[in-house]
């Protein structure tokens, strides 16, 4: 064989596999052109921008300075934005001239799943106190998915510097589940904490780009967040309310993240304040009962066995002169309203909320 025909052989080869390989990218186009166009006529899915990040200290924390929209097809269009800490943005008080600082622990009931920056209760309790004569900035540190185990090591890491003057932890049913599935503390038999040592791992230019073009897909394709969510129900397995989430391991694990919370926030010279944030299922079952749901109740007996009183904001829902669909948005479109706070829910907890942290920074004034 002539070196001629072995290098129009190499050619021939080439030409066939660049042909095979443009074959298989346009025809993936086309299937990923056909599955976005049926997700979008036949079942809308959320999108947004990807809002997390890692961080070797907390694990997955929000993308500082980030803005952006999210929005999920018949049930809530938002905008947000975070700062520079990742938190997201109150600002109706300049933190830097607020004469007291509140931090609002929790995650997302806390950070305003559904809802404007103004229109969350963190920035409602803001204005309301501030229009009352407090000068007050309420910094929103809520973060979905996280329970009581990462509001406990953000107030490690970041309180000594925002020095709150009182520190409001939202509890919502799940955080049970949560702080059993969270990785920053080993627990010993004792009841003791040691942080869970994380290695730090470099972003490469690579591993950027990547994140950015993940980031834009996300933003506007219905096929890719499909794909995404499908992909989060089978490694995660999230659990589903049924008779509630308390158990015996986890409520012993949640005393012991709520003590030590209570130590910390106390050693910084500061107080601390919990809220129960109900679903709306369980405020559902107040109106019709008169009776809380257990993991209400077992949040409850936590706090007065640490000596704290009970806050909730299921009474305050529940004797809401409106239905459950003009409190919680129905995020699963089963016609259940059982997701996150609407715009008027937020409000009726911020109304409530305010009353109670008034008096904590009267207190502290004092």
């Amino acid at each position: 064989m002539t070196e001629r025909s072995v290098r129009l052989g190499i050619v021939s080869f080439l030409k066939a596999v660049g042909i095979r390989v443009i074959a298989l990218l346009v025809g993936g186009a086309v299937a990923f052109g056909m599955a976005e166009g049926a997700f979008r006529l036949f079942r809308p899915q959320r999108t947004g921008p990807l809002r997390t990040i890692y961080d070797p200290r907390l694990g997955s924390i929000p993308v500082p300075n980030l803005r952006g929209r999210v929005a999920v097809p018949g049930v809530h269009t938002y905008s947000f934005s975070h700062d520079s800490m990742g938190m997201r943005m109150t600002g109706f008080t300049d933190r830097k001239n607020a004469a007291k600082r509140i931090l609002l622990l929790g995650d997302s009931f806390a950070y305003g799943v559904g809802v404007d920056d103004n229109q969350t209760f963190a920035y409602l309790i803001e204005r309301n106190l501030s229009q009352g004569g407090f000068p007050v900035a309420v910094i929103n540190a809520g973060h979905p998915g996280k329970g009581t185990a990462y509001a406990l090591r953000l107030f490690e890491l970041k309180g000594h510097d925002l020095k709150p003057n009182v520190t409001v932890l939202c509890f919502f049913s799940n955080d049970f589940w949560d702080n059993s599935v969270s990785n920053l503390y080993r627990v010993s038999d004792d009841g003791t904490l040691s942080v869970a040592l994380r290695s730090a791992t470099p972003r490469s230019r690579t591993r950027r780009l990547v994140r950015s073009a993940a980031t834009w897909v996300f933003a506007w394709s219905h096929a890719a967040n499909a794909s995404r969510s499908y992909v989060a129900r089978r490694i995660y397995r999230f659990p589903v309310y049924d008779d509630g989430f308390v158990s015996d391991a986890n409520r012993r694990l949640t005393e012991t993240y709520l003590r030590y919370l209570l130590e910390k926030v106390r050693g910084s010279g500061g107080s601390l304040v919990a809220f129960y944030i109900p679903a709306g299922i369980e405020v559902g079952h107040r109106r019709e009962t008169g009776q809380v749901s257990k993991d209400e109740a077992a949040f409850a007996e936590l706090l007065v066995r640490l000596g704290m009183p009970p806050f909730s904001l299921t009474p305050a829902l529940a004797n809401a002169r409106l239905s459950l669909e003009a409190l919680y948005f129905d995020e699963e479109r089963r016609g259940v309203p059982n997701g996150h706070l609407t715009p008027a829910g937020n409000i009726i907890a911020a109304d409530y909320m305010t009353g109670v942290v008034r008096a904590q920074l009267e207190s502290v004034r004092r």
